[in-house]
């Protein structure tokens, strides 16, 4: 972070640095006990009028109704106050939230965030931590997902960022490191391999080419692997069986050609993750069904998977323990293979589809998250899967319209000639980014028929929706029969959509604090057709930003 200009901050004076502090601990857990209030007055002082310590040592407070909880922290700061000073002291103060939290498990979570320099996608970090091992045992990995659970003990970290080189001989100091990081960074030539007898993670995003010889065969208790983004990686080393702990890999991004046959050793991995790896070209057969204790498997928008991957659709079929799959499909025969597996439809995550010449329908199941569909110049609608086994065009009459597509978050429908309308989305409650271009036929995003009484009573459509785009739809008329009032939205795009002339708004829209943009050509803006002339087109227009076509 950059810093421009210095502003020194005051700290409060006693009343205000009081009241933020009760404001964060609540009057209810204040008033519980009559020393408790007093000896948040003493804990509050102890914060010295710091904003940040103020809030932070509030918030760990909050909910403490035991007076022995209040007592310890009096004590403990005052500790602390006389042992330390400046820096240090506010350190203490902080430090007293991370005791708070109390679980091993949760503290070990939070402290795992340090792996990583800047942000991380939550869905990521939980799939490191089922590699690490942090949660346990579970049947599902949807569990898994939501258990927010870490590591049983604390960590000695190395993290590196921004730093050009990194230096054999630094290196060698890590020999004790039980989590390595290292991040947009090169690390000299290394004339012999440390021996890192401690290593547990391993983590790297850099301009890694490849590995100092026989490095994998002194990780001997090696859990993560974590190797993407590394653009310049061709190849995995053979000795990659020689990992008897692994349990978490992940090579996205990087410019691997084939697997080697020796991951089939791998009997611990839980997680294997092969996303955007556009030179890969080669699974060796039989490898995937090899790994049985595999849990999760992600090859999604890698070229592999554009391919006939008929044979490696029944490698997954014959995992016993997997419970989640990430796949790009290209071609309807394997599609429709993969529709037809009662197992492997009902544990998709993330799905793409390419080019699916002759597929007339989807079949979704309820658990898929992420959704894209490209070139699939027949389909015609999409339709939920049954929730037990039997033929793939079979709906489980007993799931409620409202879970038919609960856990969808983002939809991407490119090239899709036949599609006349999406009304099905108005089941996905959790949408969160839509993005339409370049399907000729579509008329309505959300079409009067199809079940629109049902969603006018039950479903608010659309209400966690950020991201809408729809691009070059000539036929489109209509998004919705009626207003909506978009809750969530930030950003709606529109282009070369010259029949969209009435915009599912009112005067409410613009109310809502999230709403950021709103792009189009100036020509389809200024044709808008509103219901409320003057106030819901005055309103919004300050968020309209032209584009120049």
């Amino acid at each position: 972070m950059e810093v421009q200009k210095m502003v020194q901050v005051e700290c409060l004076g006693e009343e205000e640095a009081f009241a933020l502090f009760s404001s964060q601990v609540g009057e209810d857990t204040l008033n519980s006990h009559p020393e408790i209030l007093r000896l948040a007055k003493i804990v509050a002082q102890e914060c010295e009028g710091l904003p940040l310590a103020l809030i932070t040592v509030g918030r760990a407070m909050a909910g403490k109704r035991n007076l022995h909880d209040w007592q310890r922290v009096e004590q403990q700061l005052k500790r602390n106050q006389s042992i330390s000073s400046g820096e240090e002291h506010v350190f203490q103060l902080l430090k007293l939230s991370y005791d708070a939290l109390g679980d091993e498990n949760i503290k070990s979570c939070f402290l795992y965030c340090s792996l990583f320099p800047d942000e991380i996608c939550c869905d990521q970090l939980v799939e490191l931590w089922i590699g690490e091992g942090f949660l346990g045992e579970f049947d599902h990995i949807h569990e898994a997902r939501n258990q927010g659970a870490s590591e049983r003990k604390k960590e000695f970290v190395v993290q590196q960022e921004q730093v050009e080189m990194i230096k054999a001989d630094q290196v060698e100091k890590w020999k004790e490191a039980q989590r390595i990081s290292l991040w947009d960074c090169s690390v000299e030539e290394l004339k012999e391999s440390p021996s890192f007898l401690n290593l547990e993670t391993l983590i790297v995003s850099c301009k890694l080419m490849s590995f100092p010889s026989g490095l994998f065969g002194y990780l001997p208790i090696i859990r993560v692997l974590n190797l993407s983004k590394n653009f310049e990686l061709i190849e995995l080393p053979m000795e990659v069986d020689r990992l008897a702990s692994l349990q978490y890999l992940n090579l996205s991004y990087t410019q691997i050609v084939k697997l080697p046959n020796q991951l089939e050793k791998l009997s611990k991995l839980r997680c294997l993750i092969l996303d955007e790896m556009h030179q890969l070209r080669v699974l060796p057969r039989q490898l995937i069904s090899k790994l049985s204790s595999l849990q999760m498997f992600s090859i999604f928008n890698s070229m592999v998977a554009h391919g006939d991957c008929k044979v490696l659709l029944k490698e997954l079929e014959c995992l016993t323990n997997l419970t989640e799959i990430s796949i790009s499909l290209k071609r309807a025969l394997p599609t429709q293979a993969l529709f037809n597996s009662y197992k492997l439809r009902r544990i998709i995550r993330r799905l793409s589809l390419q080019d699916c010449t002759g597929m007339t329908f989807v079949q979704l199941s309820p658990h898929v998250e992420m959704l894209e569909i490209s070139a699939c110049s027949e389909l015609r609608f999409l339709k939920i899967s049954a929730e037990k086994e039997g033929p793939c065009d079979m709906v489980h009459q007993n799931l409620p319209s409202q879970q038919y597509f609960c856990n969808l978050r983002e939809v991407e429908i490119v090239l899709c000639s036949r599609l006349s309308n999406l009304t099905w989305l108005a089941h996905a409650q959790n949408l969160v980014s839509l993005v339409v271009r370049n399907c000729q036929s579509l008329e309505e995003v959300i079409g009067e028929g199809g079940g629109v009484s049902e969603i006018e009573q039950d479903l608010v459509v659309f209400s966690r929706l950020k991201t809408l785009h729809l691009w070059s739809l000539p036929e489109l008329k209509s998004i919705c029969g009626r207003p909506l009032p978009f809750p969530s939205l930030r950003e709606f795009d529109v282009r070369f959509c010259p029949s969209l002339r009435k915009l599912p708004f009112d005067s409410h829209t613009s109310t809502r604090k999230n709403l950021e943009k709103i792009k189009g050509e100036k020509e389809w803006w200024d044709g808008q057709v509103w219901e409320d002339q003057n106030s819901a087109k005055n309103s919004l227009s300050p968020y309209f930003v032209p584009v120049l076509l």
